[in-house]
């Protein structure tokens, strides 16, 4: 049933997004909109003139954080990624191809997830040959 605040904000259409789509405008929404506000606050008002003798490196600091920002997105994104490519493959399993193993390039949780996930499809596969 959908809420009041979903029917306000029309959310269902945005939660039927594919999650990595999701993900890249939250990502925009937290990280580069207020950067670029903040940006455009102190230029715009000129408040760079006084900041600058105070803060030397100022606009320098402004591209690390952006390119810091855009670091942290691409690390994030190539997990968010290989989370997806297992979910399609998850559900390729689900539609009856059993004897199938998910390989998908990752590392730390999501790997050792695949790796479980894998371990459970071989162990069901095993019981299902051994009941006939």
């Amino acid at each position: 049933m959908k809420t009041k605040l979903q029917y306000i904000l029309r959310m269902e259409q945005f939660l039927e997004v594919s999650f990595i789509r999701q993900f890249a405008l939250a990502f925009i929404l937290m990280s580069l909109a207020p950067i670029m506000l903040f940006t455009y606050v102190i230029y715009g008002f000129n408040l760079h003139l006084i900041i600058k003798p105070h803060l030397p490196f100022f606009s320098i600091t402004i591209v690390f954080i952006v390119l810091l920002s855009l670091a942290g997105y691409d690390l994030i994104r190539r997990n968010m990624v290989a989370l997806h490519v297992f979910i399609k493959q998850a559900q390729e399993i689900l539609e009856k191809r059993l004897n199938q193993k998910i390989s998908v390039r990752s590392t730390g949780d999501i790997k050792r997830a695949i790796q479980l996930f894998n371990g459970v499809i071989i162990k069901d596969n095993t019981e299902h040959v051994n009941s006939r």
